[in-house]
Parts: structure tokens; C-alpha cells; sequence
């Protein structure tokens, strides 16, 4: 497919080397995301604060990663960890039954509203030669939400979060539990990153913004 087309789009770098070995035009056009759609009203406060998880079950293994810090952060801080999933599969979240795990269903147009109830975004990847191929959708709709991210240091997540800017990095299992800690102990901290993560989906990230790249590509 990419010898035979006329341009190739990814959404990353990664795949922008693999696409370049056989093709020369290669366009990188980072995902994109309706910023109609993500226009949900957050509460400012709320107790107790809710960290939350969105994508498909598919993803719900690398929940695994967040047991050990979760269960840490959980002998300090009240919280509420919130899945948002197909329910069905609840069996297969790979966390301590003894977390205050909350799994809300994700339907369309709904899912929005639900994750609007999020006041931390987490976003937890090993880093390999799958992950590396993913765009980083789940930052991008925090961000769009003006929730604040903390990610697992892989490049799809470095490709999109400026550390301590618009949402934090964690490398392992002291980074994550210092960052949740922060952003709990700290709703003007969450607003400063959620508003600055917003203004980089507006700028960088838009549907807008990628139909103009796209538009731009297929004049060539």
C-alpha cells in the first residue's frame, strides 16, 4: 500500500521510518481532535478527586502498571480511580480489588460528559514497538478537557506533553505517585496544567489544524 500510493499520512515519527522505506513522500499529520465535541463543563472542586482512565478494552492491561502507585497514593489520599470502558470486561482490569475503582461505560455521544468527571487524566504505556506506533489520542482528549495528563515516559507521550508545562512525565513508580500527589494536593496546579494542555490542542492538535495539513498534502 505505501509503494503504490501517491502520499503516505502517519501520525507519528516512528511510523514515518518505517513509511519512508518505501515510499518518499511521507507526511506526518498528528491526530486530531473536534474541539466541538470536547466542550464538556468540569466541576472546579470536587471531592473526593477522581483520577480516570479512558480507551478499549484491548488497552486495559497496561493498567497494570498503575497498581503499586495507586495502592501507595491510596495510603495518603482519598480518591476515586474511573474506568471508562466497555464494563463488560471489568474482569480484565488488572488492579488490587481493594482500590476505589469506579468503571463507567463508554457509549456515544455520553462518553464526553464522563470523562469531563475526571480531575487527573493517567495515560500508563510500556514502551515498545506497538506502543510506539500509537498517536496518543487518550493525552490528546484529556488535554482537550482541560484535564491534566501524567503519562508513562514513552516518545508518543513525550511527542506531546512538555513535562511540568502542560502535564508530567513518570518513569516508574516513585514519578507516578509524586505526580498524582501533586496534582490531588493541588486544584490550582490541575487548573494551570489543564488550561495549558487545552491551548495545546487548540494550537497543535485541532481537527481544524489536521484537515488544513491534509488539505495542504493533497494539493502537492
Amino acid at each position: 500500500m505505501c509503494r503504490i500510493a501517491d502520499a503516505v499520512v502517519v501520525s507519528n515519527e516512528n511510523l514515518a521510518t518505517y513509511a519512508r522505506n518505501h515510499n518518499k513522500h511521507v507526511y506526518i499529520v498528528p491526530s486530531g481532535v473536534d474541539l466541538d465535541l470536547y466542550r464538556a463543563k468540569r466541576e472546579a472542586h470536587q471531592e473526593p478527586p477522581v483520577i480516570g482512565w479512558i480507551g478499549t478494552p484491548s488497552n486495559l492491561s497496561y493498567l497494570r502498571l498503575l497498581d503499586s502507585p495507586l495502592r501507595l497514593l491510596q495510603k495518603s489520599h482519598d480518591f476515586i480511580f474511573r474506568v471508562i470502558t466497555d464494563p463488560a470486561h471489568r474482569s480484565r482490569i488488572p488492579l488490587d480489588a481493594d482500590l476505589p475503582l469506579d468503571v463507567v461505560g463508554w457509549s456515544y455521544p455520553h462518553f464526553v460528559e464522563k470523562l469531563a468527571t475526571v480531575d487527573v487524566g493517567v495515560c500508563p504505556l510500556t514502551d515498545d514497538a506497538w506502543t510506539r506506533g500509537k498517536s496518543g489520542y487518550k493525552i490528546l482528549e484529556y488535554m482537550a478537557l482541560k484535564i491534566p495528563p501524567v503519562a508513562s515516559r514513552v516518545p508518543v507521550a513525550e511527542a506531546i506533553i512538555i513535562d511540568s508545562v502542560n502535564g508530567f512525565l513518570a518513569s516508574n513508580t516513585a514519578e507516578w505517585v509524586g505526580r498524582l500527589r501533586m496534582l490531588l494536593d493541588n486544584t490550582d496546579l490541575r487548573s494551570s496544567i489543564g488550561s495549558a494542555g487545552r491551548r495545546t490542542v487548540e494550537s497543535q492538535y485541532s481537527l481544524r489544524e489536521s484537515a488544513h495539513q491534509l488539505a495542504k498534502i493533497m494539493k502537492l
